[in-house]
């Protein structure tokens, strides 16, 4: 446990000093210029406008952030020869795995607090009425991150470069929007394989149409959160286990 968190801080650490600074300037400057445009170009529900917009913007920064962060870490970490040290110490392959996947959460989760914050403080200044969803929405951004984040750091493992790690990772998220429509598709397709390839995937891939906000105007908001919260800690751990068992074959 000690070896975990060591590499968890120290992750954290070396990523802040990258990008979390970065990204709080071009965020702090997009909400500000936001502001003006939209307020001034919209003439009904001014703080929708403000809301969606620097939300949307807070996800497209740190999706950027994870992608890069979680699919590219290995690499570099090889290509530095830093990897070697670590696990030269008594440090296995799976507290590696999940120290760096971890370390790259709290460094998102970290980012959501600060950007939020800067959102929030914007939007009450301005007079916007904000709701219970506004803030559900910032738990449900972190879920989404968090296992894109455990794929990444698969897909780095499993990958031979940066690039394919980095395309593969993208695409799982872009299909995560839509994997809802695949057991209908498998009805249109009306058996065959490609009948079982859509419900595998189904199956294999993200839900990232529960984590919408969408989901969250359910009559009970609560078993909501705790359904996604099981959903989303179960699919990072089974992520995380099946790296670890990649990693622990591979060899440096």
């Amino acid at each position: 446990m000690r070896q975990t968190w060591a590499i968890l801080k120290f992750t954290l650490i070396e990523n802040i000093s990258n990008k979390l600074f970065k990204g709080f300037i071009a965020f702090t400057v997009l909400i500000i210029i936001g502001i003006f445009i939209f307020k001034g170009l919209a003439l009904y529900s001014q703080n929708d406008v403000v809301i969606g917009m620097g939300q949307l913007a807070i996800e497209f920064f740190l999706l950027l952030i994870a992608i890069f962060a979680s699919s590219t870490q290995y690499f570099k970490d090889k290509k530095e020869k830093s990897i070697y040290l670590i696990l030269t110490k008594p440090v296995s392959k799976s507290q590696y795995i999940v120290g760096k996947t971890l370390g790259i959460m709290a460094l998102i989760a970290i980012d959501i607090v600060i950007m939020g914050a800067i959102l929030t403080f914007v939007l009450l200044i301005t007079g916007a009425h904000l709701t219970g969803i506004y803030y559900l929405t910032y738990l449900y951004m972190f879920y989404k991150l968090a296992i894109i984040i455990t794929i990444g750091i698969l897909f780095s493992v499993i990958s031979d470069s940066m690039v394919t790690s980095n395309i593969f990772t993208i695409l799982v998220y872009m299909i995560a929007y839509g994997v809802y429509e695949l057991p209908l598709l498998a009805k249109q397709v009306g058996g065959g394989a490609f009948n079982y390839v859509f419900m595998l995937l189904y199956y294999i891939l993200p839900n990232y149409y529960s984590l919408t906000i969408r989901d969250a105007l359910l009559p009970s908001v609560s078993l909501h959160i705790f359904s996604t919260t099981c959903y989303s800690i179960a699919y990072c751990v089974i992520i995380m286990v099946i790296a670890s068992l990649i990693f622990q074959r591979k060899e440096l």
